[in-house]
């Protein structure tokens, strides 16, 4: 085995796509089958599954896992190699006991996005996780069938025993059914939720089994806050979150909840208004993900004098809340700032795509999302300017 390219995800976990694609883990370039046409046992002993266990096992980057590879070659974290932190330890030894091969399957986790029901159309978001956007567009998405998923429910039930790991994305996870029948069959697991955390909670069956399961941890996905998180979060009420995150602490005053904000346009110039927002309502972590999907969100590509502005926010939030930074139990999202903020300095020449930005903001507020609240240019004045010279 070599640590620089062993993956226990082939050997070991289920990613549900959607659109009912099969994948071994969320970083995989391409799906090795679809439930809507194979049952979860063809499609694991398939010769695709296979193939990339056979490249692990030969020490080898199989072309599924490119990006994992690309990753790394930037010395950058990947799905592969967080895992291997705390994993390949105990492969290594399983591996010494009893040689793995191509045909080993043991399910230890699962990532599952039964379709994408959403009650939002966030303004980046698109047709895959949203099904207010496949709405909008008039674009269906093969989401799982009743029919189809009960395969992959006889595996979790034989599996249950074994199974240690379950992340529960969408769509919107409190809105997908299966999600209920899931925590009845698994107890006492490491559950992660990643919500928006937009549906009221009080009546919400899933939310409270998943409230009682007392290894679930929390993650919710928000970036900006008051006016600013309606226009992002379409459809969504800043009141509900409120409430919403506000039942989640009374019901448990242990639990584990990590802020997943994007770090873009909306985000990039009111860091320290969402920071106020996040250390004081006891979230554990923040972790920021820079835009890859819309150029003109990407700060990255604006012009030189909104990155530099874009640079005095990070430095504006560390000045801020430095001593709440020192005193966290982790970096509260702080290095990833930081990192962003190099990318920001190093980028300063690059051709600007405000124009970008401009055009689609146009095409969201008076072709998709026609009934918001407020304008990007009445909700950000000074940035909405600044775009335009």
């Amino acid at each position: 085995m070599n640590k620089d390219t062993f993956c226990s995800y082939p050997f070991s976990s289920i990613f549900l796509g959607a659109d009912a694609g099969i994948k071994p883990c969320c970083s995989a370039r391409y799906e090795v089958g679809n439930l809507n046409n194979r049952s979860i046992v063809e499609i694991l002993n398939s010769e695709k599954f296979k193939s990339i266990r056979r490249s692990i096992l030969n020490e080898t980057w199989h072309d599924n896992c490119s990006q994992c590879k690309k990753l790394e070659s930037m010395n950058a974290r990947s799905e592969r190699s967080s895992l291997n932190e705390t994993d390949y330890h105990k492969w290594e030894q399983l591996n010494q006991q009893n040689p793995l091969t191509e045909d080993f399957f043991n399910l230890e986790r699962i990532d599952l996005r039964w379709s994408n029901t959403c009650n939002l159309a966030c303004n980046y978001c698109y047709e895959y996780f949203s099904s207010q956007w496949s709405t909008i567009k008039g674009i269906k998405v093969n989401d799982v069938k009743d029919e189809n998923q009960e395969s992959l429910f006889q595996l979790i039930e034989k599996s249950k025993d074994k199974i240690e790991n379950i992340n529960l994305l969408g769509g919107e996870p409190l809105l997908q059914k299966q999600n209920a029948r899931l925590v009845e069959i698994l107890h006492d697991k490491r559950y992660y939720i990643l919500t928006n955390l937009a549906v009221p909670l009080k009546t919400n069956k899933i939310a409270e089994k998943l409230l009682n399961e007392k290894y679930a941890a929390w993650g919710v996905s928000f970036e900006t806050v008051g006016d600013r998180y309606e226009y992002v979060r379409h459809n969504a009420s800043w009141n509900t979150f409120k409430d919403n995150l506000k039942f989640v602490k009374d019901q448990r005053n242990d639990i584990t909840l990590n802020a997943h904000p994007l770090y873009c346009t909306y985000s990039a110039f009111s860091l320290v208004d969402y920071y106020d927002f996040v250390l004081s309502n006891g979230f554990s972590d923040v972790y920021w993900c820079i835009i890859q999907n819309i150029e003109g969100l990407n700060v990255l590509n604006l012009s030189k004098d909104l990155k530099i502005k874009a640079v005095d926010e990070i430095n504006r939030c560390q000045e801020k809340f430095s001593e709440e930074f020192r005193n966290y139990d982790k970096s509260a999202g702080l290095d990833h700032l930081i990192d962003i903020k190099e990318k920001l300095l190093a980028s300063l020449d690059k051709e600007s795509k405000n124009k970008d930005f401009i055009s689609w903001t146009n095409e969201i507020e008076n072709k998709f999302l026609t009934n918001k609240k407020a304008t990007f240019k009445e909700l950000w004045p000074e940035i909405y300017n600044d775009l335009l010279k």
